[in-house]
């Protein structure tokens, strides 16, 4: 419990009952879920009120709808975390979940920062995300899908966005390459 860690500190009559009652591990959770909650919402509150998004020389409508475009982005990461959530920590070893989330939710910050700084229109909803959220209703509603299988499918699940992710980043690079006539990892040739 938390009593006997803070009790080495000289904190523990200072200290509320139920911090001191709650294991470490849970409160460390907690504050991190705190956290989290403080860096969304800063976030949030940057995109809404950005400049761009919320400028002094936009009336109401322009604004509102600006807001919406700059939400919108969210929505297949939102997906994606409803999807993980959604399969139960029985039926699978959630560290291939996270494996996988993680994968997927790479890929799409990777194109995200691409595609706004190129200035290029970004799509609500990714078709990367489907896979995985397929996935997850696959998991979730199969019964005769075993804890082995469902572990066997996120495995898949994350080397296959792994090579996406790797697949993309290469056209990507080479694309930019390309289109700014620049070598990127290699030395062009010296003409003697």
């Amino acid at each position: 419990s938390m009593e006997k860690t803070v009790a080495s500190f000289g904190l523990t009559s200072v200290l509320p009952a139920f911090v001191k009652d709650v294991e470490l591990r849970h409160f460390l959770l907690g504050g991190w879920g705190v956290m989290s909650l403080i860096l969304i919402s800063l976030s949030l509150k940057r995109v809404l009120f950005h400049p761009r998004v919320a400028g002094d020389d936009m009336d109401a409508s322009e604004i509102r709808f600006n807001r919406i475009n700059a939400m919108s982005k969210l929505a297949s990461p939102f997906l994606l975390c409803v999807a993980a959530f959604i399969v139960p920590p029985e039926f699978i070893r959630t560290r291939y979940l996270s494996v996988s989330l993680g994968c997927v939710l790479s890929l799409l910050t990777k194109k995200m920062i691409v595609f706004s700084m190129a200035k290029m229109p970004f799509a609500i909803l990714q078709t990367d995300i489907f896979p995985f959220i397929i996935a997850a209703i696959w998991i979730r509603c199969d019964t005769r899908l075993t804890k082995e299988g469902g572990d066997f499918v996120l495995g898949v699940l994350s080397i296959w966005y792994a090579y996406r992710m790797l697949r993309w980043v290469n056209i990507s690079i080479n694309q930019i390459c390309t289109k700014l006539g620049i070598y990127c990892f290699r030395l062009k040739k010296r003409d003697d």
